[in-house]
């Protein structure tokens, strides 16, 4: 195996034009040694801007445990916040605001920094804030450093804007964070094409935080926005959808609108495939719900599964599927889909998501409980009985197909799949009884086990017993019998009481009974 420490201090070590006894205090730099005062002092005074970069990270990790450390460092580091290199001037500033011991002097710098006319020296100075606001919060008040932040925003380089966003958020958390106005929204959202696409996803999940106060505002405001509907970069695009959405949560009609737009450039990032932006945009398009069916069932095959998808997606795509399916479509993905339903990584959100395709069509309905019928008949009981449950969840009518009452009776009067599964057996047989010859049997076999099961089980035992005579009275009248007086006889309270509850019904007539139809 490759050390990547050791492999990542020599290739550091490799770009510093230093002699061999500064690059063996380099390396302790590099590798979290501890170097003695003079060292550090000696690095400091070094002319590259490398080796200036390592030995102040090393100053700041360790000036809360060396304090004379930081007395004798900070000389020098103010020395460098005026140097004529834009690179040391910005470490300098940035190491000064981390050492407890020189606030005076590291607010000079920061003020010199954010009205400095390098813009990664600016940059540099709203970072600092934030550094010195972590150990000296009043001294970042009492020298007005968040008015110098406000007026950041009004900077012409659009990295600075949003270093200075960010160092006001932070330092403002607890008052909720920055608060925009009218006048500083609208000046970021006309900003907005000239920020990189890394800064622009922070300053668009800002702008959420404003409410236009008028229709007029809106439109201008989603003017402004509406070019970075095209973009097919994943964060951009998702961060542009929730700002649309956010602008028109009074105006619902023009959310068609907006999907139609971004519907291009979204299906290109989902054809890409690239697993993290995929999931990453169809997270966000599930949050959308139902309302993203009519511009993107169309287009469903942009989100069925592949082979070589990793498993996350796999399953985050078949949590969408439902979301795009229509009558038209419903048949092709329920295809799609069963070739997942025996994967182990993914075969319960498999057959979930075919259940839901059921939903579509009736045609999609038969076509599902086909597909069930296989899966109740393999070789693995995690798949069946994921496949049994989905059964149940489709309730299927009368009169069942051949096969999928074959393959239901087949599951449930196994007497391992009974021994393993009691309480989904239980749950087929009151709910699908009527329908199997062979449900009976499968009770009878269930009761001689009912003092074994928990309390849980055992009121549903008498429940669905109760169901199966209910549409079979005439064969189940001796089986009811036998299990309320179980029931009333045991040691648990609450079964009793579930017994005495039918008993009382039962009495009363059936109409009363079928009550417990909905229990």
């Amino acid at each position: 195996m490759v050390d990547w420490t050791v492999t990542f201090i020599v290739y550091i070590l490799s770009m510093a034009p230093s002699t061999p006894e500064r690059k063996k205090m380099l390396a302790k730099v590099v590798s979290g040694g501890v170097l003695a005062t003079s060292e550090v002092v000696e690095l400091l005074a070094a002319h590259d801007t490398l080796t200036k970069k390592l030995t102040c990270r090393y100053i700041s990790h360790k000036c809360q445990a060396y304090t004379d450390l930081a007395y004798l460092a900070s000389n020098l580091l103010l020395r460098d916040a005026s140097d004529p290199n834009p690179a040391i001037r910005s470490v300098a500033v940035t190491t000064l605001a981390t050492l407890p011991a020189v606030q005076e002097g590291a607010v000079r710098a920061v003020h010199a920094a954010l009205a400095d006319p390098a813009a990664k020296v600016r940059q540099a100075g709203a970072l600092a804030c934030v550094k010195l606001h972590n150990h000296a919060p009043d001294v970042v008040v009492e020298n007005n450093l968040i008015d110098s932040l406000y007026e950041g925003i009004r900077d012409p380089n659009p990295a600075v804007i949003t270093n200075c966003l960010l160092a006001l958020d932070t330092i403002l958390i607890s008052e909720g964070g920055i608060v925009l106005n009218k006048n500083i929204a609208h000046y970021l959202y006309s900003r907005l094409p000239q920020f990189s696409e890394c800064n622009i996803v922070f300053v668009l999940t800002l702008l959420l935080r404003y409410s236009p106060k008028n229709e007029e505002e809106v439109f201008t405001l989603l003017n402004t926005v509406d070019e970075m509907l095209q973009s097919t970069v994943p964060s951009v695009l998702v961060a542009v959808m929730k700002l649309f959405f956010h602008l028109t949560k009074d105006y619902p009609h023009l959310k068609k609108d907006m999907l139609e737009t971004i519907q291009p450039g979204l299906c290109k990032i989902l054809h890409k495939n690239i697993p993290e932006y995929t999931y990453f945009v169809l997270d966000y398009l599930k949050s959308l719900d139902s309302v993203i069916c009519d511009v993107f069932a169309p287009h469903y095959k942009c989100f069925l599964v592949k082979t070589k998808d990793p498993s996350y997606l796999k399953i985050k795509k078949m949590e969408v599927l439902p979301l795009v399916s229509c009558e038209a479509n419903a048949p092709s993905i329920i295809d799609e889909l069963k070739l997942f339903c025996t994967d182990y990584q993914c075969y319960r959100e498999a057959i979930g998501s075919l259940k839901e395709q059921a939903f579509a069509s009736k045609e999609a309905r038969t076509q599902c409980l086909s597909a069930l019928v296989s899966l109740l008949a393999g070789p693995s009981e995690r798949v069946q009985c994921a496949a049994l449950e989905c059964v149940l969840a489709l309730d299927p009518q009368p009169p069942l197909s051949s096969g999928l009452q074959e393959a239901v009776a087949a599951l449930v009067a196994t007497p391992s799949f009974q021994q393993s599964n009691p309480a989904l057996v239980l749950r087929t047989v009151g709910q699908l009884g009527v329908h199997l010859e062979v449900a009976p049997y499968c009770m009878e076999q269930l009761v001689h086990c009912m003092q074994q099961f928990d309390v849980p089980t055992q009121q549903l035992l008498i429940t669905s017993t109760v169901r199966l005579f209910l549409g079979r009275p005439a064969e189940c009248q001796m089986l009811l019998g036998h299990v309320l007086e179980l029931g009333l006889k045991g040691d648990k309270r609450e079964v009793a009481g579930r017994a005495a509850q039918v008993y009382a019904m039962l009495e009363e007539g059936p109409s009363c009974a079928k009550r417990l139809l909905s229990v």
